[in-house]
């Protein structure tokens, strides 16, 4: 449902810049990508109030009931009858994606089960079944950054990465490896650990690798599975590829990256042996580290 929502979000905001550029209304091109970017349901709700006061009362009628709604059941019923579009059941409407000439949504029919079989929560069992792109990408879905990509850009992101299965004992990332790649968890949890002494532990949604993926020097750490683990290997170059092609992924990636240096930064500003001085508590900004 998700895809198929965003198709509706993308058809929608076009309406409003060509309806913008019909009456000369620059305010509602603005207030159209204001609405595209903002998360915040309040925010939200004070944007469609002004855009309700810059449209006329035809466009008001067919295209605010669209935002008003998050419910993607509700809002397909809402286009199909805009778009003079019905269907007698679900059964009815299902059969006719695997016809669409959208690649992916004819993917998404292929690998999914219709959705009054199967929730589109579940994810399909990981024990020893290799896993499909769809049921990749609900993984990256979930996984903390990911989830504010569209579906096209998580569905670029899961062809590009491989599924690894490790046993209890497995080295994921050895320490001092160059050029190593970005895991993200899938299941299981894996001992982190820097010449011999271990600083912490992480579990399914976690990225693993980022920095040496990134920059391509050595590894700092040592990436080692406790119990059985499954994870979403990224090799660098497709990694690099991504950044370029997919810039929510790269602000994505970003964003981790730098809840992970904060991270670090309260930890060491909790130890014992903290410096109290001014000076060295400080953060340096020169070095980026604010």
């Amino acid at each position: 449902m998700r895809v198929l929502d965003e198709r509706i979000d993308e058809g929608l905001n076009a309406c409003l810049v060509l309806t913008g550029f019909e009456s000369g209304t620059e305010r509602i091109a603005e207030l159209e990508a204001k609405l595209r970017s903002t998360r915040d349901s309040h925010q939200r709700s004070i944007l469609i109030e002004a855009m309700e006061t810059l449209l006329s009362p035809t466009r008001r009628a067919q295209l605010i009931p669209l935002y008003e709604t998050d419910d993607a059941f509700e809002r397909g019923k809402i286009a199909g009858k805009q778009l003079g579009i019905s269907y007698s059941s679900q059964e009815q409407a299902w059969s006719e994606l695997a016809n669409d000439p959208d690649e992916l949504i004819a993917r998404l029919h292929q690998q999914l089960p219709p959705p009054w079989l199967a929730p589109e929560e579940s994810i399909a069992d990981t024990r020893g079944v290799p896993l499909q792109t769809m049921q990749i990408t609900a993984h990256l879905q979930r996984a903390a950054g990911f989830n504010r990509l569209a579906m096209r850009e998580l569905v670029r992101v899961a062809d590009a990465v491989e599924e690894i299965r490790l046993a209890a004992g497995e080295i994921l990332v050895e320490e001092g490896e160059e050029k190593a790649s970005l895991f993200l968890l899938v299941s299981g949890e894996v001992s982190l650990s820097h010449r011999g002494i271990e600083f912490g532990r992480v579990g399914p949604g976690a990225l693993v690798g980022e920095l040496s993926s990134i920059d391509g020097g050595p590894s700092a750490e040592r990436a080692c599975a406790v119990t059985p683990v499954l994870a979403l290997r990224l090799r660098r170059e497709p990694l690099m590829a991504l950044m370029v092609d997919v810039p929510a992924f790269t602000i994505a990636l970003s964003q981790l990256l730098a809840v992970r240096v904060r991270s670090l930064q309260s930890e060491l500003a909790e130890r014992p042996d903290a410096q109290s001085d001014e000076t060295r508590s400080t953060p340096d900004r020169r070095n980026g580290l604010s």
